[in-house]
């Protein structure tokens, strides 16, 4: 089997690369006498972002033809696992890699669709809206990570032809946390209208950003947050 650059796989990397981890381990098989592995791809989250858990799964069952199930643990958490061992050296072929932070496949920089799929993935995984400046409000696409997001910094910046930049966390309980911002604006209006909004599968995300557009005046006349209706954590 071979995978093929799609829309599908490229929100699958997004998740995969945000809010998954990649678990490799050796085992020792029954005889004890040769050394197996495995590799799997694992994504527990909470009930907010089962939406996006379960389009990862029905993704994932399609393109690489599993049954894979998720799974209900305490505490309201759900988890999914996949293996992804005989596909490593497909994954290599097409620039997928698992490491932090964040890196876009080069396929998708070369596609606005695969590339709002992907980064519709990175911001259901690690993402958050954030509405500021109450009298003149502002929406803010912000992308947490343990490391700074460089690459994915100026991807956005030459594909979304916008302004973005990196903050690290002044919280004493997560001082290596980072944030890459970028603000919804006319320049990536329509890409993000588009490209990215039609891909995201958590509602209150997806919401905010449409809510969002809908109701900006674009032309230039500003609105309130209580007129947009959006609150500004």
């Amino acid at each position: 089997m071979n995978l093929v650059q799609s829309k599908e796989l490229a929100y699958w990397v997004g998740v995969a690369q945000s809010d998954g981890y990649n678990k490799k381990k050796t085992y020792f098989g029954v005889s004890q006498s040769r050394k197996k592995y495995y590799n799997k791809i694992i994504l527990k989250v909470g009930e907010k972002s089962k939406p996006m858990l379960l389009k990862f799964q029905k993704i994932s069952n399609q393109i690489f033809k599993r049954n894979a199930k998720c799974h209900k643990e305490k505490n309201q958490v759900f988890s999914f696992h996949i293996g992804i061992k005989s596909f490593i050296h497909e994954f290599s072929l097409l620039n997928i890699s698992f490491k932090d932070p964040p890196e876009p496949p080069n396929w998708c920089l070369k596609n606005k669709k695969y590339l709002g799929a992907y980064l519709a993935g990175i911001i259901d995984g690690d993402g958050n809206i954030n509405i500021t400046r109450p009298k003149y409000p502002q929406c803010k696409i912000r992308i947490s990570g343990g490391y700074p997001q460089i690459n994915l910094k100026e991807t956005i910046i030459k594909k979304l032809n916008c302004h973005a930049w990196i903050t690290k966390s002044n919280n004493i309980k997560s001082p290596n946390d980072y944030r890459l911002e970028f603000k919804f604006s006319p320049k990536n209006k329509e890409f993000i209208l588009k490209n990215i909004i039609p891909w995201l599968q958590i509602p209150h995300k997806k919401t905010k950003l449409k809510k969002y557009s809908r109701l900006r005046k674009w032309s230039g006349k500003r609105e309130s947050n209580s007129r947009l209706g959006i609150s500004a954590n």
